[in-house]
């Protein structure tokens, strides 16, 4: 009883000392630059939000937030200014959507999509969107959270960030955002049990390297088609995955699949999820163990098949 006194005192001691206090007042500064910095780039759209990230009025949002058959919507940026824009690409399986803002713009405030890869469990990031449809002004609701953990399998969301920033229904295509001003991710999803669709401090967003690696096909409105690599593999004790089998001639049985571009591979979910972030007929390194030697393998992508059916 005495030692948890103790440590209750301690945490009130921390909590109310002159360090704590600066690291707020800190905090507090960094989250309103950068909710200034973000806020007119922000926009409101359909069933949740998305975010402009070209002056000429690109914006990027979820599938998910405009698919059904209209083709042009009303955006509303963070600062009450409407502007039409159209669709010009959908990754359905992806869950993204680029559209445009018409007529032609040369000079809006936007986002700059930032480098995913930099990211880091604990790193602080900032959620824009509009839960529950709540604004119609177009202003932003706005949660600070972490990143929770990386590199998440979650069906079509095959590399995912995690996140405990709240994520409600309509927060789906806003801007996960790093204390820069940059775009590091694009909220989705929401873990929920029980049907019970609110906040549960687990959602996920499709990461911005994701984004730019599909941005040049959307931009051009072309079908939309991700990677696979067709060989039989197996988990191979935490240590990569076995190659079984190969008719790709630049793998041989007994191959072991240490790293895709750079990342570290232990699972099957990472394994596919990774190769999912990429558009077919991309050529991506690949590190395999073979017998004593470690090799990098440049591949190229095969089209993810069951998206067919």
């Amino acid at each position: 009883m005495v030692r948890y006194y103790f440590m209750v005192c301690l945490c009130i001691a921390f909590l109310f000392s002159d360090d704590s206090v600066a690291v707020a007042v800190k905090i507090q500064k960094q989250v309103k630059q950068t909710i200034a910095r973000s806020i007119d780039a922000y926009v409101s759209i359909g069933g949740g939000a998305g975010a402009i990230i070209s002056k000429d009025g690109y914006i990027i949002t979820n599938n998910h937030v405009v698919e059904d058959h209209q083709e042009t919507w009303f955006v509303k940026t963070g600062k009450g200014k409407t502007y039409r824009a159209k669709v010009v690409g959908r990754d359905k399986k992806g869950d993204l959507c680029l559209l445009k803002i018409v007529p032609e713009q040369n000079n809006l405030p936007f986002l700059k999509l930032g480098n995913s890869n930099l990211l880091y469990h604990g790193q602080r990031v900032l959620a824009m969107g509009n839960p529950f449809l709540y604004s119609t002004d177009g202003s932003p609701s706005v949660s600070l959270g972490i990143v929770s953990a990386l590199h998440c399998f979650q069906d079509n969301y095959g590399d995912a960030i995690q996140t405990d920033t709240s994520l409600n229904p309509g927060n789906s295509g806003g801007p996960l955002i790093n204390f820069q001003g940059e775009i590091v991710g694009i909220c989705g999803r929401i873990a929920s049990r029980f049907n019970n669709r609110r906040s549960s401090g687990v959602g996920f967003a499709i990461t911005s390297n994701q984004v730019k690696n599909f941005l040049p096909l959307l931009k051009r409105g072309a079908k939309i088609h991700h990677g696979y690599i067709g060989i039989d593999v197996r988990e191979y004790f935490n240590q990569g995955v076995l190659v079984k089998s190969s008719p790709i001639k630049v793998f041989k049985p007994g191959d072991i699949v240490l790293k895709i571009a750079g990342l570290p591979i232990y699972s099957l979910d990472l394994f596919y999820g990774k190769l999912w972030t990429y558009p077919a007929n991309t050529v991506v390194p690949v590190t395999v163990k073979r017998q004593d030697q470690i090799l990098t393998l440049r591949v190229t992508l095969q089209k993810f098949v069951q998206e067919e059916k």
